[in-house]
């Protein structure tokens, strides 16, 4: 009696396969998200495997569900709806079915849509050695909170900027002088867009 002894087949990784590398990069990083950018794992590979036998998939927005079916196109395309912080995600998958994947931080902006400039003063007049309160919290943007916007002030209307820009909305001058001064102030928001505003102030002698 012949007797056949059946082996059973392993899933395992043999020693001389070779799990591929995942690699990639996007272009831009970082712009508004009307923008259309550009996923290219072009530089993923496998040692001993033709580039070509490798297969990709992309999550775009990482959380954890793939937004494509594994492709042996290496280049995508991709325009977000909505602006965030997105860690994209891509799987490389060779010949084999062993898998790499990396990670990689993106930041999509709001639309190209400039801020609102306002600011109110605490008086319209004044007196040479009064602390004047402004506050540029009215001002606003479409897209970002006024946490996300930065302000910079000309006290006295010269065209030069007294201030840097920076995230506090309050601010507090004195006038030395008296006279006639047209205040501005200017907001700009998360992708360097601007708007300017003004009022006038006298500002008498004691």
């Amino acid at each position: 009696m012949v007797v056949f002894i059946l082996g059973l087949l392993s899933c395992e990784k043999k020693a001389e396969e070779k799990e591929p590398v995942a690699s990639f990069f996007v272009d831009p990083v970082t712009a508004p998200f009307t923008t259309i950018f550009i996923f290219d794992a072009s530089e993923s590979y496998n040692e001993g495997e033709s580039t070509d036998a490798l297969k990709i998939r992309w999550d775009y927005d990482g959380d954890g569900i793939f937004d494509t079916e594994f492709s042996p196109n290496k280049i995508k395309s991709h325009r977000y709806d909505t602006a965030g912080y997105f860690n994209v995600r891509m799987e490389v998958m060779n010949s084999m079915g062993w898998t790499d994947s990396e990670v990689f931080p993106i930041s999509v902006f709001h639309d190209s849509v400039p801020p609102v400039a306002a600011f109110t003063a605490c008086l319209d007049t004044s007196c040479v050695g009064t602390i004047l309160y402004f506050n540029a919290a009215e001002s606003w943007d479409a897209y970002s909170p006024v946490e996300k916007l930065q302000f910079r002030w000309d006290w006295d209307g010269d065209d030069v900027w007294d201030t840097p820009f920076c995230s506090d909305t309050c601010r507090h001058y004195k006038f030395t002088e008296p006279g006639e001064f047209r205040i501005r102030m200017e907001v700009k928001n998360e992708i360097n867009l601007t708007d300017t505003t003004s009022q006038k102030l006298f500002v008498f002698d004691i």
